[in-house]
């Protein structure tokens, strides 16, 4: 196959067709054949546009395109001014205007305008992946079909024209690993909005630990609150009767024991004080009365701070 040669001449055209003319881009002009890489694929560029006619002298019409629309354009990329320009020339209403219907492929392996052409020709094309195309009856109609491609910027797709596949091959697969093994080695990453909806577990956060300089409240001390409590409030008042056990406690309460152990060691060597009735008589002075009357008085072997107590 040879190179792609550019024909300025439509006479020294050396065959019938088919003929390809370029319409703006780096390099416009008609062609014997298409030139690699031009508008294929996945185009999404406005410019350039290829052309496909069947014989030479459609494609020089076209041709004129170049001077007298594309090359006077002040934005090359502004698809509407370009179809303003084309709607003002008279050259586009004098292409292709035998009737015949004129067929644009937006995105298809080699994307452009064929006319000329029959349907069956051209339907192998329709096989390409995301193929667009559509089929008009004047060429102003079809070259604002190639114009627009708004709907192709939205989609995104890569200029191949493949669809994008994640790669989700977890490990390399042997190539004598059956094709059930191959399946079970791929892992699939876990959806974005399966991700969001699923619950996350919370553990529990941990008791916040205690630091120098803080302070924790504790329960207080039984002994701090008996303390605490004034005397008046205390659960028992201990008093001199309750504090010495029975027996060693007189009939008014008093103890009959001393309980300094050096008395004890006194009491013990004198004799008990016997108990004796006694007669006196008193003066008035001495608020008693003054006739003879009987008492008693006992004498109690007990001594409080050194002194003897007596009872009547």
């Amino acid at each position: 196959m040879g190179d792609t040669v550019r024909i300025t001449n439509p006479l020294a055209a050396s065959k019938g067709g088919p003929f390809f003319v370029v319409l703006g881009g780096d390099e416009p002009g008609v062609y014997d054949r298409r030139p690699t890489d031009v508008a294929c694929g996945f185009n999404l560029d406005i410019l350039p546009i290829v052309v496909v006619c069947t014989n030479i002298k459609e494609a020089f019409k076209v041709d004129l395109l170049n001077n007298e629309v594309f090359a006077q354009l002040p934005d090359p990329e502004d698809a509407n001014d370009i179809i303003e320009a084309l709607r003002l020339s008279q050259t586009v209403a004098g292409v292709f205007a035998n009737g015949e219907k004129i067929y644009a492929f937006k995105v298809a392996e080699e994307t452009g305008i064929y006319g000329g052409f029959k349907w069956k020709e051209l339907f192998h094309m329709t096989k390409f992946p995301k193929c667009t195309q559509q089929g008009c009856s004047s060429f102003f109609d079809v070259l604002c079909y190639m114009l627009d491609k708004k709907d192709l910027q939205a989609e995104r797709i890569p200029a191949s024209g493949r669809l994008p596949t994640a790669s989700v091959a977890s490990r390399p697969v042997a190539q004598g690993e059956p094709f059930s093994t191959r399946r079970e080695a791929v892992s699939r990453g876990s959806s974005p909005v399966k991700r969001e909806l699923s619950p996350v577990k919370r553990e529990p956060s941990p008791p916040p630990t205690p630091t120098r300089g803080s302070h924790l409240a504790r329960s207080p001390s039984p002994t701090k609150i008996l303390q605490m409590q004034p005397p008046s409030r205390r659960p028992e008042a201990i008093t001199r009767a309750s504090s010495m056990p029975g027996p060693y406690l007189s009939a008014h309460g008093f103890p009959v024991v001393s309980l300094s152990p050096g008395y004890n060691r006194a009491a013990q060597r004198q004799p008990p004080l016997p108990s004796y009735d006694s007669y006196a008589q008193e003066s008035a002075s001495t608020r008693h009365p003054t006739s003879t009357s009987s008492f008693h008085f006992c004498i109690t072997n007990c001594h409080i701070g050194g002194r003897m107590i007596v009872h009547f």
